[in-house]
């Protein structure tokens, strides 16, 4: 969470599970094996877009901002794996010059 600077709603939004459930594996130190590879999903998108970007806060305001080839904002799109898809082309197509 401290990498990311999302809220304690956005992360579990992330994962997606309830807010109750990640304070709950904070405290417990440990997550379940689909937390798990969620959170392997999510790193490997932040270090492509900070990769991309240049540094954290580039990305960080990408995500929470409105695109226009997106549709909305890329952080309404983390929530599943179609949409972690779409944020991983819309990147490509970025590092590649290539604006929609």
């Amino acid at each position: 969470q401290r990498k990311t600077g999302f809220s304690n709603q956005e992360l579990a939004f992330a994962f997606p599970i309830s807010s109750r459930t990640l304070i709950r594996y904070s405290k417990k130190g440990m997550l379940s094996a689909p937390v798990s590879g969620r959170l392997v999903e999510l790193a490997e998108l932040f270090s492509r877009g900070i990769e991309i970007f240049g540094d954290n806060d580039k990305f960080f305001l990408w995500l929470r901002s409105p695109s226009v080839a997106l549709g909305e904002k890329p952080i309404n799109l983390i929530a599943n794996s179609i949409g972690m898809d779409m944020l991983k082309d819309e990147l490509g197509r970025i590092e590649h010059g290539i604006f929609s």
